[in-house]
């Protein structure tokens, strides 16, 4: 309820036994109220016993302001003077107040679950969303919030003054720094969010509004670990043409057992040498277990020929976010070394395809390209050689052979090329040849024996030639004689009559939108003579097929006597794709223009000769 304010009310007439006195009352309309009269009020004397205000709380039922009138009724006191009592002019005062609604807030969510993290590491946090639900507007207070964390929970950031049907994410929890991670379980903790309306708008005290906890927590997980994988691995030796066995490999989750300890994810990696790994990958294996669902062998050794053969079996190790939520954590990998008795096979590296032959150009040629074998076992007397040899399919093309290549020695002597390409016409064209490869047996004494062939894909493409040549586009007549000579007339005016522009332009004449060259050059304008030119200094490069680059010859009569005028601008073209840059041939362009002489000239011209007529026609009469 609003409450109420005394009046201050004079007799501000002399003082003394011949004043009468001053009588006071009120009289309240609207919402406003009156309370205490005051009669005989001497001269020169003041009182405070009226107040006013604002009626009670059901004036305060909503926001806003409040406002009415009070009328004060004044009279002269007849008492001292034995007079009746006089009427003096009534005086209205005006009372108002405002009534702001209180901050709310709504209801923050909880618990705050936070993301899982592994032993060591630190939570991440999550902002709360605060909202003053209190009606928007300039009469509602603003809401302050701000938390204080107990256990294990931590708080950052305040709210102050949120306006009404406002939201803010300032406040944020968390779970503290690492120290809280140190070992696996769950960690959890309380933010009390202390709020309170703000009498910042109002000029009212904070009112402190219901408190609310916010429970926070997250789980810690240990990383799974991998036992020392026992390396190396003896299969021992075989005859000439057995075959080696395997070797289970035992791998163990070496971390405590139990819900908050993350599976370990055993998978095969890389294998080197005659290696192999087989069996199913381990995927999630609890703490404190073992598998041996992974064996190593010599899966890729030749067992033809009597010889020292080995490699080493990469296993990829991994902790499991399977039962933590978060992703897989590389723990590396773990090399384990297999050795035994063979003789190698020949074995070929992958053949690099595909093979780019690059642009051509319509009915021109492809080159070849040797490919690159080798024969990637190892080399010495246990090792037999490699042969390879190339069919083509397509419009691909192959030549040479490779015969008994020893191990670890390399060869080019097959290439591939398009021979059977047709380039009639533009585009792409490919074709594949596939290399077959064995296993020589002429250092062993045994058969060869086949090995997986390779397809090697053989691309190439056929473009058109950029085609330079000069369109007009204004101002002049263009011709041309040929393919490489134009000419640019430009017409005949008068001297002094004005300065004279023609537009052409520079085209790559559109033979192919997708299989063409693009056009650049360079002008040679030495010979221009008394044009000026415009976009012919310099280099233009990479007109597109079908596109132009615009320029203009000018020529200005005013400072030029009767006469033809010639000029000539040679363009030196270049076709450029992205496997080089071929010339052109040179394009050259004339530019013609005749001056002749003004008006007036040519009036005194022909009066000239017509006297020059007459004088002689004079000398022959004379002379007869």
């Amino acid at each position: 309820a609003f409450g109420t304010s005394a009046l201050s009310i004079q007799n501000t007439a002399a003082s003394g036994i011949y004043t009468e006195g001053l009588n006071a009352s009120g009289a309240a309309t609207g919402a406003a109220s009156v309370s205490g009269t005051f009669g005989n009020l001497a001269g020169g004397s003041s009182s405070t016993a009226i107040n006013v205000g604002l009626g009670g709380s059901s004036n305060t039922g909503s926001a806003g302001v409040v406002s009415g009138t009070v009328a004060i009724g004044l009279a002269s006191s007849g008492i001292n003077s034995g007079l009746s009592d006089t009427s003096l002019t009534t005086q209205d005062v005006a009372v108002s107040g405002t009534v702001f609604n209180l901050a709310a807030a709504n209801t923050i969510s909880t618990p705050v679950t936070l993301t899982n993290v592994r032993v060591g590491g630190t939570f991440g946090t999550s902002a709360l969303s605060i909202q003053n639900t209190a009606a928007s507007g300039i009469y509602t207070e603003g809401l302050n919030a701000s938390g204080a964390a107990s256990g294990l929970a931590s708080v950052s950031g305040t709210i102050g003054n949120l306006a009404g049907g406002s939201s803010s994410t300032a406040i944020s929890v968390g779970l503290g720094g690492s120290s809280n991670t140190s070992t696996a379980g769950v960690v959890s903790g309380t933010v009390a969010i202390g709020l309170a309306s703000s009498g910042i708008n109002s000029g009212l005290s904070d009112t402190s509004l219901t408190t609310q906890d916010v429970a926070v927590s997250g789980t810690v997980f240990n990383m799974a670990s991998a036992n020392t994988i026992s390396t190396p691995v003896n299969l021992g030796n075989i005859h000439v043409g057995g075959s080696f066995g395997t070797s289970a490999v035992s791998i163990q989750n070496t971390s405590d057992a139990g819900i908050y300890t993350e599976g370990l994810n055993a998978t095969k990696g890389t294998t080197t040498g005659a290696a192999s790994v087989i069996g199913t990958d381990i995927s999630n294996l609890a703490g404190g277990s073992t598998s041996t669902s992974l064996s190593v062998g010599l899966g890729n050794a030749d067992t033809n020929t009597a010889g020292a053969v080995s490699g080493t079996a990469g296993i990829n190790l991994a902790s499991s976010g399977a039962n933590s939520g978060l992703s897989n954590y590389s723990l590396g990998s773990q090399n384990i070394t297999v050795t035994g008795g063979v003789y190698n096979l020949a074995a070929a590296n992958t053949i690099s395809t595909p093979v780019n032959l690059g642009i051509t150009h319509v009915s021109g040629t492809f080159g070849t390209s040797t490919l690159s074998i080798q024969n990637t076992a190892a080399s010495g007397s246990y090792t037999e050689g490699l042969n390879a040899g190339g069919t083509a399919s397509g419009a691909a093309s192959v030549s040479g052979t490779i015969g008994n290549l020893a191990g670890q020695a390399s060869s080019t002597a097959i290439s591939v090329g398009l021979g059977n390409a047709s380039t009639a016409t533009a585009g792409l064209v490919s074709g594949t040849v596939g290399i077959a490869l064995a296993s020589n047996g002429s250092n062993s004494g045994l058969a060869d024996t086949a090995l997986t062939s390779q397809d090697v894909t053989v691309n190439g493409q056929v473009n058109y030639y950029a085609d330079a040549a000069f369109t007009a586009v204004s101002g002049g007549n263009l011709t041309s004689s040929d393919a490489t000579h134009y000419t640019l007339t430009l017409g005949s005016y008068a001297a002094n009559s004005g300065v004279y522009v023609a537009t052409i332009t520079l085209d790559n004449v559109l033979h192919d939108a997708t299989y063409q060259d693009l056009l650049s050059g360079g002008f040679d304008v030495s010979g221009q003579g008394a044009f000026t030119l415009n976009g012919f200094d310099g280099t233009v490069s990479s007109i597109t097929s079908g596109s132009s680059v615009s320029m203009t010859v000018s020529f200005d009569t005013h400072s030029m006597t009767s006469g033809t005028y010639t000029g000539s601008i040679l363009f030196n073209p270049t076709s450029v794709n992205t496997s080089g840059t071929s010339s052109l041939a040179q394009v050259s362009l004339g530019v013609e223009f005749e001056v002749v002489p003004e008006p007036a000239t040519w009036s005194m011209i022909v009066g000239g000769l017509g006297m020059m007529a007459f004088v002689q026609r004079a000398r022959r009469r004379m002379n007869r």
